[in-house]
């Protein structure tokens, strides 16, 4: 109120003052009030833009937020759906006896070594090729050793598993004479249990293939950095048993799940595909389980939980995606 009793007389004042002097005041406010105008105008400009890159970057962040929760509904589906397989596993042996779970697995190892064993009595023929192998100290022999005692007992020896491995034999490593040679020299486990009665590939086979899809999937999400998909991966990995994860060793070395690791590496080399080093998948392997010297020789920057950090793996880590 003060001040519109103030200005009010100022004009008239002004203008009893010096006429003229009253004009020049009265365009400077008419120019003022324009100038201000076209502020405002600017002003009004720049809250619309601000407004709709607000709003662009709150619809981006939610729509980043349901992507993110979307992974993750999905991906402990797949870890709590892969956990149940595990847990629900079934075998009934040939004498009536049942095993369950990790007993499975159990069972399956200790079948594994035993065909390795027989097999390492084998000569390989001659003529057979020698592929170029890009592990340090791995023969040719004890690499395709390892692939047929696994293939052996993941199809077993019965009619239709024999016939899947006489197949499946791309360099004649595995003839029908290496066949029937196991037939009649591979011996029962300390269960009783003879590959002849068929192997573990209704049991193990579509759990390994849903183990491989998880871990795929986190690998291959794009806005997660290399430290969250680990941290996702090692939920994964505290689930499996120590018979689990020597079993899947045995397997990433196999025609069967080469994609784990070995399909990745020499010519085909990516690291960010090679999931075995990569998450450490088999880092929580006892060392009595599984050798640690082979675990070495095909995955030299494996880390385990008990080792410290090598200069190789810090480069790793910093590579990976």
């Amino acid at each position: 109120m003060f001040w519109t009793w103030f200005c009010f007389p100022f004009p008239w004042i002004l203008y009893a003052i010096d006429p003229s002097k009253f004009s020049s005041w009265t365009q400077c406010i008419n120019q003022t009030v324009e100038n201000y105008g076209n502020i405002g105008s600017l002003l009004a400009g720049l809250t619309a833009i601000a407004s709709v890159l607000l709003l662009y970057e709150t619809l981006r962040e939610q729509q980043k937020s349901n992507q993110h929760n979307e992974f993750e509904s999905r991906y402990f589906k797949l870890l709590e759906a892969n956990r149940k397989t595990a847990d629900q596993m079934k075998w009934t042996a040939p004498d009536g006896n049942e095993y369950h779970g990790s007993q499975v697995f159990q069972i399956m190892l200790e079948l594994i070594e035993n065909s390795y064993k027989t097999l390492t009595t084998r000569d390989l023929p001659s003529e057979s090729p020698v592929p170029c192998l890009p592990w340090q100290g791995v023969s040719v022999e004890q690499k395709h050793f390892i692939n047929i005692a696994y293939k052996v007992v993941f199809w077993g020896l019965d009619t239709r598993g024999k016939s899947i491995l006489e197949k499946s034999d791309a360099n004649d490593l595995i003839s029908s004479e290496s066949i029937r040679m196991l037939d009649a020299r591979m011996g029962t486990s300390t269960t009783g249990i003879r590959l002849e009665n068929g192997g573990f590939h209704a049991y193990t086979g579509h759990y390994f293939r849903m183990l491989y899809q998880s871990i795929r999937y986190v690998n291959e999400q794009d806005s997660l950095t290399y430290r969250q998909k680990y941290e996702y991966v090692k939920m994964l990995r505290a689930q499996l048993s120590n018979m689990e994860t020597a079993v899947l060793f045995y397997d990433s070395l196999s025609d069967l799940g080469a994609d784990w690791e070995l399909s990745w590496q020499g010519a085909n080399s990516n690291i960010n595909k090679q999931l075995i080093t990569k998450y450490n998948l088999i880092g929580n392997l006892p060392d009595g389980m599984v050798p640690r010297k082979l675990v070495k020789k095909f995955y030299p920057n494996m880390k385990f939980s008990d080792e410290p950090m090598t200069e190789e793996r810090c480069k790793l880590k910093k590579m990976y995606a």
